[in-house]
C-alpha cells in the first residue's frame, strides 16, 4: 500500500521518506504523496513513478517545514541538475525526468538529500 515508504535520511529532526511506484504518473502519485504527508511532522516526502521510460517526480513538505523549505524550488534544483524540469509551491513540487537510466532515481534521491542538508544546515 502507499504506506510502504522508506526513510532514506534523517537530517537533524527532519525525516526524508521515499516511495517509488511502478507504472504510475503524476495523477497516481499525488494521492500517495498526500497519504504519506498526512499525520506526519517535519517530513519531506519524495514520490517517484515510472511509466514508458518517463519518471514523474513529486516532493512534499509537511506544513511545519514550509517556513524553512520551498518544495517546488527544491525539486526544481534537483531535477534541473539531472536534466529534468520541475517546480511548484512551498508545500508540493512536481516535475518530470526523461530519459531514465538505471541509476537515475537513486541519483535523484541522493541529490535531494544533499540539497536538503545544505538548506537545513544539518
Amino acid at each position: 500500500g502507499p504506506s510502504a515508504a522508506s526513510e532514506v535520511a534523517k537530517l537533524g529532526d527532519v525525516r526524508v521518506c521515499a516511495l517509488h511506484l511502478e507504472d504510475a504518473d503524476r495523477k497516481t502519485l499525488l494521492p500517495a504523496l498526500d497519504h504519506l504527508r498526512e499525520g506526519s511532522q517535519k517530513t519531506v516526502v519524495l514520490v517517484t513513478g515510472l511509466r514508458e521510460g518517463r519518471a514523474a517526480v513529486l516532493v512534499g513538505a509537511t506544513d511545519d517545514l514550509t517556513e524553512d523549505l520551498h518544495a517546488g524550488n527544491l525539486l526544481r534544483e534537483v531535477l534541473t541538475a539531472l536534466g529534468g524540469r520541475g517546480g511548484g509551491n512551498a508545500r508540493t513540487g512536481q516535475g518530470g525526468l526523461h530519459p531514465v537510466e538505471g541509476d537515475t532515481l537513486s541519483k535523484l534521491e541522493a541529490s535531494l538529500v544533499e540539497q536538503l542538508r545544505a538548506r537545513l544546515g544539518a
